[in-house]
């Protein structure tokens, strides 16, 4: 599934994950779990997942691409997907 504005290849059922995270997030919000505790859990559930589904060198490529974007973005410039 192409999006307008991304023009990015979204893997099968991207927009019920989203949702279903997002809900998930939203919960854990209402309830007052720290963003710490909640970007702590994101990134230990990530990770594995990651480089399940993409091996280690194109995981570790997408992190690199990632920090790129982080660090472009402190001059204002938009962070990309990395789904490219």
């Amino acid at each position: 599934m192409k999006t307008p504005t991304t023009q990015v290849e979204l893997p099968p059922l991207f927009a019920t994950a989203r949702e279903l995270i997002t809900a998930a997030l939203q919960r854990s919000e209402r309830a007052a779990v720290p963003s710490e505790t909640l970007t702590a859990v994101l990134l230990v559930e990530l990770m594995p997942r990651l480089v399940r589904a993409y091996g280690h060198e194109r995981a570790a490529d997408m992190l690199s691409r990632l920090a790129r974007e982080v660090l472009a973005d402190r001059d204002d410039q938009p962070i990309r997907t990395l789904m490219q």
